[in-house]
């Protein structure tokens, strides 16, 4: 019997959603692993190594994904997959008000 997969939940917390570049920088760290990795947002499940699937999930800002992770170096993976997600690249954030003199 095989043993039941590493869960981790994340909240996607980027402004655009899980976009390209942190869909790269997941998938990258993903294969560096010899685990299965899946993802899901509740309505589907996808392998966590292909670009091209993780980024039809169209995960927005708010969306809760979950990561499961089985195999020999799972709970290695886990924790550097969770925070690959919830990673917020400094050209995602807002830009801050305009500054008004008076």
């Amino acid at each position: 019997m095989a043993p039941e997969p590493l869960r981790r939940i994340v909240k996607i917390v980027n402004p655009h959603g899980l976009h390209l570049r942190p869909i790269q920088l997941f998938v990258e760290l993903a294969n560096r692993f010899r685990s299965e990795v899946a993802v899901a947002d509740g309505k589907q499940r996808v392998n966590g190594k292909s670009a091209i699937l993780l980024l039809g999930l169209g995960a927005r800002c708010g969306a809760e994904l979950t990561i499961e992770l089985a195999g020999p170096d799972a709970a290695e993976a886990a924790d550097a997959l969770a925070q690959a997600l919830v990673q917020v690249f400094p050209e995602d954030e807002p830009p801050p008000p305009p500054e008004y003199s008076v």
